[in-house]
């Protein structure tokens, strides 16, 4: 069976059977196995291992610590391979035809060893973080999508569209249950938060003027509008204060471009809770599989790039869409994803909110322009994202472990009212405060190292609100003298603060590219505090709380969102809203919820606005 291994794969094997005689194991284990692809140093499993941010010594220590009590016995001239190591072997030749290869390398046996999941080499693994899907982006990243005519090559998005079909809810776990009801309570707190701004107010009442029968709900407004409309005014206010949730593996935020269309359109046919869930899963699912495939050029920003494919193929399966249908809808979406820049909200101009409400829009379109007969191209999500709006797309990376997980469970929750870039740099503050009882007019000056991304977000004097959720200077120095990064902080009375504009000024930002070891979608930054009375503080985040490898309890999301939702709703009706969420799975009817997302009182439509 070892034909088609390469020659650092033939080399891993020879180390195991040594690794297993050193250890004085009388057969080859799958932790044997692990063993010889860290000592071999070289190779794409163990850069796989480092891009993922694990040590080669940490591996083997973990390895050795795990196996050091097992007893010793006399070791074979011909050491065999257990039975779980023989099924690690049958799983690289899986894992080979799965990604298109026609070899097996060192990297199918690390994808093997994760995959085979009982083994102690295994369990390591995933306490470690090494999860197979992370395996399998870091691989594809290193070794690039298959470019022949295979199983990835052609029938990507065949495979999505059948997820999305095929999305029921009797199937999903029930952690990615728990979790879309928690993403969906989260980006509701969101949205409404967000509808009393004075622009957002402006736009509802328009939206609502021109579509006077529409039959879905405006979120904070006491009007509605048509779908559309509906869609579009609640995903940008869910944007405007920086607190809607997002997904590393996506490189943006999912759930802001995904649920305002379902919910409007779930609500307009009173639909029932479980479809809009199972809408959800798989819209969230697809968009941050693209998003996850996308490089996207430096300036493109992640908003409602992808976001109008997880709008459409939401709506798709709220209508019990077949897979050919699904896929014809993406290609359409995708061909309609418009290319927006990072500039507007580094300099405060709030069209950047826009972005998801119009691809909410559009991803609403996609559908009924399907309907209309109007097509799309074979393949679009290649053409348009691998042409325009991004250096590289690989279709592999959207498919890779498709179903196996959910990314709905692998989301995070944003703590802090501003870009998460601030919140590394904003958590490590926070610990110097909590630990060395820091008082701004303490401070200095303070010193924030961060990846090369983060230097466009180093402007110390923000025009607005929106552009000082965009500064690190700005986070750092309100939430030196408030004691929080919270949407206060970036209200206008904290920007007239001259105390913490004069902070803010006081704060520098450079870079570090080792700091950057796995691109923009995993930063870090370190904080340095230098004091009046000498003491210079320092302290590093490499992960922020909220994110799925340090979560918040429940409790907290669901505080979060009684915070935002309280101004407009009032608390008795915010504090009602959660336990509606939580039972989603069993609510006959959407409207039912939506009912409870307007302040209390009776409807009124809005006055004719004119063009």
């Amino acid at each position: 069976m070892f034909d088609r291994f390469t020659e650092g794969a033939r080399r891993a094997i020879i180390l195991a059977r040594e690794e297993a005689g050193r250890l004085r194991y009388d057969s080859v284990g799958a932790e044997h196995i692990l063993l010889a692809l860290v000592r071999a140093g070289e190779g794409i499993a163990p850069a796989v291992l480092q891009r993922l941010g694990l040590t080669l010594e940490t591996v083997r220590s973990e390895v050795e610590e795990a196996v050091a009590g097992f007893p010793k016995t006399r070791v074979p001239r011909e050491i065999p391979f257990t039975p779980q190591a023989k099924h690690v072997l049958e799983l690289t030749i899986e894992e080979a035809r799965w990604l298109g290869h026609n070899y097996i390398g060192t990297e199918h046996l690390l994808l093997a060893l994760v995959k085979e999941g009982q083994s102690i080499a295994a369990k390591i693994l995933e306490s470690l973080g090494a999860r197979l899907d992370k395996v399998r982006q870091e691989t594809l990243v290193l070794v690039g999508a298959p470019r022949q005519s295979g199983p990835l090559a052609n029938d990507y998005l065949d495979r999505l569209a059948r997820f999305v079909a095929d999305t029921r809810l009797d199937a999903l776990p029930a952690t990615a249950i728990a979790a879309a009801k928690l993403v969906l309570l989260d980006t509701l707190g969101a949205v409404l938060g967000g509808s009393a701004l004075d622009e957002n107010s402006r736009l509802a009442t328009f939206a609502a003027a021109r579509t006077p029968h529409g039959a879905c709900t405006l979120l904070g407004h006491s009007f509605k509008a048509d779908a559309f409309w509906a869609a579009l005014c609640n995903a940008t206010a869910g944007v405007a204060l920086e607190m809607d949730e997002g997904n590393r593996l996506g490189g943006g935020h999912p759930a802001i471009h995904v649920i305002p269309g379902a919910l409007a359109i779930a609500e307009e046919q009173a639909l029932d809770g479980r479809r809009l869930l199972e809408a959800l899963v798989a819209g969230y699912e697809v968009g941050s599989r693209l998003g996850g495939a996308t490089t996207a050029r430096p300036n493109v920003h992640s908003h409602g790039t992808w976001g109008t494919i997880s709008t459409a193929v939401a709506v798709a399966r709220l209508a019990d869409s077949p897979a050919g249908t699904i896929r014809e809808v993406m290609n359409l979406a995708a061909s309609m994803s418009p290319a927006n820049s990072w500039t507007p909200a580094l300099q405060g101009a709030t069209i950047r909110n826009l972005y998801p409400g119009r691809s909410a829009f559009q991803g609403i379109l996609a559908v009924e322009l399907q309907r209309c007969g109007f097509t799309g191209l074979p393949d679009a999500p290649s053409d348009v994202y691998g042409t325009i709006l991004a250096d590289r797309f690989e279709p592999a990376l959207a498919v890779a472990g498709l179903g196996e997980s959910y990314r709905i469970e692998q989301n995070y929750f944003k703590l802090h009212a501003c870009c998460r870039y601030n919140h590394f740099a904003l958590d490590a503050l926070g610990r110097l405060r909590r630990a060395h009882r820091v008082d701004a007019d303490e401070v200095v000056s303070a010193h924030v190292t961060t990846i090369p991304f983060g230097l466009r977000m180093a402007e110390p004097d923000p025009a607005n609100m929106l552009a000082a959720k965009f500064s690190i200077p700005y986070a750092v120095a309100a939430a030196l003298v408030t004691g929080a990064a919270d949407v206060a902080a970036f209200e206008p009375a904290a920007l007239g603060d001259p105390r913490i504009r004069a902070l803010a000024r006081r704060v520098e930002v450079s870079a570090d590219p080792e700091m950057s070891p796995r691109g923009a979608d995993h930063p870090t930054a370190r904080v340095r505090l230098t004091l009046r009375d000498g003491r210079v503080l320092e302290e590093t985040t490499t992960v922020v709380r909220g994110d799925a490898a340090d979560p918040v309890p429940a409790d907290d999301v669901v505080a979060k969102f009684v915070s935002l939702s309280s101004p407009v709703l009032g608390e008795p009706r915010a504090r009602r809203i959660p336990d509606v969420v939580g039972g989603l799975d069993t609510l006959e009817d959407l409207r039912d919820l939506t009912a409870l997302l307007v302040p209390a009182g009776e409807r009124s439509a809005p006055a004719r606005t004119a063009l």
